[in-house]
């Protein structure tokens, strides 16, 4: 099989994708336990809950958009759609990750976190998968 020959421009770009995706799964998986435990005072055992919560939806996100993108048929391609898509939600929800509501009550901080880093997730996913 013969090698596909690709413009550096389009590698580039690929590499300053993967660049983004890198940094935004690092300040996930870095920072944000410490935030919500330190910053928010959301206390351990709820974040155990949320991220078991996000292990599961983990679990059945990745699959999903990988059957999702693999079937895409665009004229740009199955990925760049997905990349391109996802770029201005995958901002907004690293602003949000680290926005959380201004307030006292455990149960919303809880609901909060579990929806953000769901939402973080399924966004990232949707990027991310596409790039490699």
């Amino acid at each position: 099989m013969a090698q596909e020959k690709h413009p550096f421009i389009e590698k580039f770009s690929y590499s300053i994708g993967q660049f983004a995706d890198t940094v935004a799964y690092q300040a996930f998986t870095y920072l944000i336990f410490t935030f919500y435990f330190s910053v928010v005072k959301l206390p351990v055992d709820c974040i155990t809950w949320a991220f078991i919560f996000w292990s599961i939806w983990n679990a059945l996100n990745d699959p999903l958009i990988g059957i999702l993108s693999d079937r895409t048929h665009t004229r740009w391609g199955k990925r760049k759609p997905w990349i391109i898509f996802s770029i201005i939600p995958l901002s907004l929800v690293m602003f949000f990750l680290f926005t959380p509501p201004a307030t006292s009550d455990l149960v919303a901080k809880f609901v909060y976190f579990v929806f953000i880093i769901i939402t973080f997730d399924g966004v990232y996913t949707m990027m991310s998968l596409n790039t490699l």
